[in-house]
Protein backbone atom coordinates (compact mmCIF):
# COMPACT_ATOMS: atom_id res chain seq x y z
CA UNK A 1 0.00 0.00 0.00
CA UNK A 2 0.97 3.32 -0.68
CA UNK A 3 1.39 5.91 2.14
CA UNK A 4 -0.07 8.79 0.04
CA UNK A 5 -1.09 11.78 2.13
CA UNK A 6 -4.59 13.39 1.31
CA UNK A 7 -4.53 16.97 1.78
CA UNK A 8 -7.79 19.17 1.64
CA UNK A 9 -7.04 22.61 2.08
CA UNK A 10 -9.16 24.74 4.39
CA UNK A 11 -11.80 25.95 2.28
CA UNK A 12 -12.81 22.54 1.14
CA UNK A 13 -13.00 21.24 4.53
CA UNK A 14 -14.82 24.16 5.58
CA UNK A 15 -17.23 23.25 2.74
CA UNK A 16 -17.34 19.65 4.11
CA UNK A 17 -17.83 20.72 7.40
CA UNK A 18 -20.75 23.07 6.50
CA UNK A 19 -22.58 20.28 4.37
CA UNK A 20 -22.45 18.18 7.75
CA UNK A 21 -23.82 20.80 9.83
CA UNK A 22 -26.50 21.78 7.35
CA UNK A 23 -27.24 17.98 6.85
CA UNK A 24 -27.70 17.70 10.82
CA UNK A 25 -29.69 20.77 10.90
CA UNK A 26 -32.45 19.10 8.20
CA UNK A 27 -32.16 16.08 10.02
CA UNK A 28 -33.13 18.14 13.76
CA UNK A 29 -35.97 19.77 12.15
CA UNK A 30 -36.99 16.67 10.79
CA UNK A 31 -36.83 14.96 14.16
CA UNK A 32 -38.67 18.49 16.05
CA UNK A 33 -41.33 18.21 13.07
CA UNK A 34 -42.11 14.40 14.18
CA UNK A 35 -42.24 14.99 17.35
CA UNK A 36 -44.92 18.30 16.51
CA UNK A 37 -42.26 20.42 18.72
CA UNK A 38 -41.47 23.01 15.98
CA UNK A 39 -44.47 25.14 17.24
CA UNK A 40 -43.16 24.91 20.72
CA UNK A 41 -40.03 26.88 19.54
CA UNK A 42 -39.65 30.80 20.94
CA UNK A 43 -39.19 33.56 18.40
CA UNK A 44 -35.88 34.10 18.84
CA UNK A 45 -35.42 30.69 18.43
CA UNK A 46 -36.28 30.24 14.78
CA UNK A 47 -34.74 33.32 14.11
CA UNK A 48 -31.21 31.98 15.25
CA UNK A 49 -32.13 28.55 12.90
CA UNK A 50 -33.18 30.62 9.98
CA UNK A 51 -30.15 33.13 10.11
CA UNK A 52 -27.48 30.52 10.40
CA UNK A 53 -28.81 28.10 8.39
CA UNK A 54 -29.40 30.33 5.77
CA UNK A 55 -25.91 31.90 5.72
CA UNK A 56 -24.40 28.30 5.89
CA UNK A 57 -26.48 27.75 2.62
CA UNK A 58 -25.50 30.83 0.79
CA UNK A 59 -21.63 30.12 1.48
CA UNK A 60 -22.14 26.91 -0.28
CA UNK A 61 -23.94 28.28 -3.15
CA UNK A 62 -20.86 30.67 -3.44
CA UNK A 63 -18.49 27.82 -3.31
CA UNK A 64 -20.73 25.67 -5.42
CA UNK A 65 -21.06 28.21 -8.36
CA UNK A 66 -17.30 29.26 -7.80
CA UNK A 67 -16.01 26.01 -8.90
CA UNK A 68 -18.65 23.83 -10.23
CA UNK A 69 -16.63 21.85 -12.76
CA UNK A 70 -13.73 21.10 -10.25
CA UNK A 71 -16.39 19.42 -7.87
CA UNK A 72 -17.06 15.54 -7.43
CA UNK A 73 -20.72 14.37 -8.87
CA UNK A 74 -21.66 13.08 -5.47
CA UNK A 75 -20.26 15.91 -4.04
CA UNK A 76 -22.02 18.20 -6.20
CA UNK A 77 -25.53 16.08 -5.37
CA UNK A 78 -24.73 17.00 -1.60
CA UNK A 79 -24.90 20.48 -1.95
CA UNK A 80 -27.86 20.71 -4.48
CA UNK A 81 -29.63 18.82 -1.69
CA UNK A 82 -28.53 20.59 1.17
CA UNK A 83 -29.27 23.65 -0.13
CA UNK A 84 -33.29 22.13 -1.54
CA UNK A 85 -34.07 20.84 1.91
CA UNK A 86 -32.62 23.78 4.40
CA UNK A 87 -34.56 26.30 2.09
CA UNK A 88 -37.63 23.70 2.38
CA UNK A 89 -37.31 24.00 5.97
CA UNK A 90 -36.75 27.31 6.91
CA UNK A 91 -39.50 28.37 4.76
CA UNK A 92 -41.45 25.73 7.21
CA UNK A 93 -40.48 27.06 10.13
CA UNK A 94 -41.62 30.18 8.92
CA UNK A 95 -44.81 29.31 8.44
CA UNK A 96 -45.29 27.81 11.43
Amino acid sequence: MDDKKIIISRKELLVRMLIVLTAAYIAMCAFLNLNGLISVLGLYSKIGMITLSTVGVLVLLVYYIKIRKQIDKPIRSVIVMDVVLTTMWNIMIIKW
